[in-house]
Formats: structure tokens, C-alpha cells, sequence
């Protein structure tokens, strides 16, 4: 990213203001069947079924054919939320129909904004599950490990990702935090901190403002609740055992040994 580029998104960082988040709930939605797990994925309505995503030089597949591959048969309740660029076709029609809900966002906020959308409508509903995943296409796991992880148990004082850093790269001190792409909840922790700290109707749409009150703050303040961040890999849990801030920007992700 030249200086330029960076010079103006740190700029729409310091001028950004929340804006409304606004959404379609497409009919014909399903009734829960049981309330153990949410799940929540977020796409965006251009993007392709698989695609080559680059941290730092090293380069990882994603995208949303792997998420569809392993929810098609997972008895969860899924919601499907999507932010849709009306200039553009969009190519997830297709794959709605493996969701038991469907949701079509405004686009701000991105993954938040979806994430956020969705559990509106949960709230509207009065439903209470055990679990919530929250997953966009930026997420690396193969279909068999992304099942795993959304069926995974744990304790209530913890919270569940697959990968770290500590962020954003453009402020001194940088924070511990899970990155967003794929996380896990306790649905009743999750809610705590959304209502506490968020509102469900409103975010920002600058990068900068998504990475620093989205991906960092949700971070942050599940921490400050008291929740322990843990690591998957490999059907197992790995608690992070780090300081929680540093003057040093870092993403785990270019640690990991991605399966071909």
C-alpha cells in the first residue's frame, strides 16, 4: 500500500461517523429447531467462490465455497448475511438456499454490519441459543476443520478463533485481539458485550475504523468481560498466554502453515 493510500485512510479514520446499517430480511426464513448454535456468515455479494487472499506476501485460499461445503449438513440454525454492491451481479443468490435465514445489508459496517444485522433479528425473535460463530470468506480452515470448530464445546469464560495479532498497525500501542474472520461465543457473553459496548443499527464504513472499533474492540472488551481468547487448531484449544498490548503490529496468520 503506497503513502498516499494510507495518508487517506487514516484520514476517513479521523473524520468517519457511525452510519445506519440497513438490511433486507428475505422471506420465507425457517424456525429454529433446536437453540444450541448460531451461526452467522458474512459475505460479500461479488466475491468469488474461491479466492487467493495475501497477508503480508504470504498468500492462503478462501472464500466462501469451503463455508458452504461444511454447513449444508450442520444442524445449527445459519444465517446468511449479505452486503450487496447493487453495481455489481450478485452470485450468491445461488447458495442462499442452504440457510435458514438470509439477510441483505447496506454494506456498512461489512462483516460487522452483517454480523450485527443478524443478531437483531435473533433479539427480534426472543431466541436464545448456547453458541454463536461469526464467519466471513477471509477464514482459512478446510471444510472439515470449519465444522469442527463450530461444533466445538467449551467454558463460558472463554472465547474461540483461529488466529491472532496484535493491532491496528497505525496506532502506537497495538492490543491483543482474535482476528474476526472466525470466531466463537457463548451467545450469552456475546450479547453482554455487543449491548454494553455497540449498537446493533448503526457503524462505521472506513477500513481503518473496521479493523480499530470492530475486529480490535470486540477483542478487547471480551477480554475486559473476563473472557480468556483460545486458539483452535487441530480439534484442540490453545490459550494465548501473551501480554495484552504492544508497540509492535503483528498477524499470526503469517505463521501458519496453510494445507494446499
Amino acid at each position: 500500500m503506497n503513502l498516499l493510500k494510507k495518508i487517506k485512510l487514516y484520514f476517513e479514520f479521523l473524520v468517519s461517523q457511525e452510519e445506519a446499517i440497513e438490511y433486507t430480511l428475505i422471506s420465507g426464513h425457517k424456525l429454529p429447531s433446536s437453540f444450541d448454535n448460531l451461526l452467522i456468515f458474512h459475505e460479500y455479494s461479488a466475491f468469488s467462490e474461491e479466492r487467493l487472499k495475501s497477508v503480508s506476501g504470504n498468500i492462503y485460499r478462501c472464500g466462501y465455497g469451503a463455508v458452504v461445503k461444511a454447513i449444508r449438513g450442520y444442524e445449527g440454525y445459519k444465517v446468511l448475511t449479505v452486503a450487496v454492491d447493487k453495481k455489481k451481479p450478485n452470485v450468491l443468490r445461488p447458495i442462499y438456499k442452504f440457510f435458514d435465514m438470509v439477510i441483505e445489508t447496506n454494506n456498512i459496517g461489512q462483516d460487522f454490519g452483517g454480523y450485527f444485522s443478524a443478531v437483531n433479528e435473533v433479539r427480534k425473535n426472543d431466541w436464545n441459543f448456547k453458541y454463536v460463530t461469526l464467519i466471513n470468506s477471509s477464514q482459512f480452515l478446510s471444510s472439515n476443520d470449519l465444522i469442527d470448530f463450530i461444533e466445538t464445546e467449551f467454558d463460558q469464560n472463554v472465547f474461540m478463533g483461529v488466529s491472532w495479532g496484535y493491532g491496528p498497525r497505525f496506532k502506537m500501542r497495538k492490543h491483543l485481539h482474535l482476528q474476526s474472520f472466525l470466531l466463537r461465543y457463548h451467545f450469552s457473553s456475546f450479547l453482554k458485550i455487543v449491548d454494553e459496548n455497540y449498537r446493533l443499527d448503526r457503524f462505521y464504513i472506513s477500513k481503518y475504523n473496521l479493523i480499530d472499533k470492530g475486529e480490535v474492540e470486540l477483542s478487547k472488551q471480551s477480554i475486559a468481560h473476563g473472557l480468556i481468547p483460545v486458539i483452535f487448531k487441530r480439534n484442540c484449544l490453545q490459550y494465548l498466554d501473551l501480554k495484552m498490548s504492544s508497540f509492535f503490529h503483528y498477524d499470526h496468520r503469517m505463521m501458519i502453515d496453510y494445507d494446499d
